[in-house]
């Protein structure tokens, strides 16, 4: 593997991290929407390295969609 891509690697990685890091602390806010946060998420098919799940979300018409919600996000 080429150096470079190797630095990507654990860049990605990195940042990976402190994106996790960030939801958590999303957690400990009065007036958020995240209830829950996971990594590596076993009933996410894709996009499952770090998984937010919000409450109480509406769709672009305003229907409210499923009670928690996940958003993933991905950096692999």
């Amino acid at each position: 593997m080429a150096r470079g891509a190797i630095a990507a690697r654990i860049q990605g990685d990195d940042y990976q991290a402190r994106w996790f890091w960030f939801q958590i602390c999303r957690l400990f806010s009065e007036r958020t929407k995240v209830v829950r946060v996971g990594y590596e998420a076993n009933n996410i098919k894709s996009f499952d390295d770090v998984v937010v799940y919000y409450q109480g979300m509406e769709d672009y018409e305003g229907n409210p969609l499923s009670k928690v919600m996940p958003f993933s996000f991905a950096m692999s």
